[in-house]
């Protein structure tokens, strides 16, 4: 599946993305601040995009204008954690650093907001986003989600560690109130 903004293509991941993924995914300001670890060489982005990056609702961010170029990454992933219902559904998202400020996160997550929603028939998409993310929470807020709940101690086990969580949601029904604005 593939989906468009005005700005940017949200598509499945192919294996010639990993020295693009290679290259944004080394910033130690991104993996970590995500729950995962920066990446050290192509061959692990490579590792990544066979193992982690399939399905059918994870997207590589792709600029319109720079189609050949992994910039980032956003899923929806439903009924994932065990609060959720096969009803509800989570979005995570990063964002190469260099990308940052230019409002793509929140155009790629209304676009998979509208998959969630509209196409798919969720009731709540969820988002968390580390205590000491602010970007990530800015991101969030800009969008409309709401804060439900602070979880402490949450373990990560690919970043070995175990981090507070500030987690937020949005109903299909504010969605659509949100749409017609």
């Amino acid at each position: 599946m593939i989906l468009e903004t005005d700005r940017l293509i949200l598509r499945p991941f192919e294996l010639e993305d990993a020295t693009a993924l290679y290259h944004y995914a080394k910033n130690p300001k991104i993996g970590p601040a995500a729950g995962w670890s920066s990446h050290t060489s192509v061959a692990e982005s490579q590792r990544v995009i066979q193992e982690e990056l399939t399905g059918e609702l994870i997207f590589a961010i792709v600029l319109k204008s720079q189609p050949d170029e992994v910039i980032g990454c956003i899923d929806l992933a439903i009924g994932k954690r065990s609060f959720m219902l096969d009803t509800e559904g989570e979005i995570g998202y990063w964002l190469g650093e260099e990308f940052w400020g230019r409002g793509l996160v929140p155009e790629a997550v209304r676009t998979v907001l509208r998959q969630g929603f509209g196409i798919i028939g969720l009731d709540y998409i969820w988002c968390a986003a580390f205590i000491d993310n602010k970007n990530s929470q800015r991101v969030q807020e800009k969008i409309g989600f709401k804060y439900i709940k602070t979880i402490e101690n949450v373990e990560f086990k690919l970043i070995d560690a175990k981090k507070t969580e500030r987690l937020t949601r949005l109903s299909r029904q504010e969605w659509h109130q949100l749409s017609k604005n």
